[in-house]
């Protein structure tokens, strides 16, 4: 599985939220991750690559940075 493009969302109040949607069907499993994250860095170190494709096969996946976190601003 290729790396999903990194979209954006924009809140209430302007700020610009990172994630990422991976998989097909069946309902969505949404990550929350710690206080540091970076959803393009974590594709980086391998145990993480591989819990995200694991989890992206058996059903939708949707992750995020939190507000200040990684690529959120």
């Amino acid at each position: 599985m290729a790396r999903p493009t990194t979209q954006y969302a924009t809140t209430a109040d302007g700020l610009s939220i990172a994630y990422q949607d991976l998989g097909g069907s069946g309902p969505p499993i949404v990550w929350l991750t710690g206080t540091a994250s970076h959803v393009e860095l974590l594709w980086e170190i391998p145990g993480w690559a591989h819990l995200i494709r694991r989890l992206s096969s058996v059903s939708r996946f949707v992750w995020f940075d939190k507000r200040g976190a990684g690529l959120s601003a």
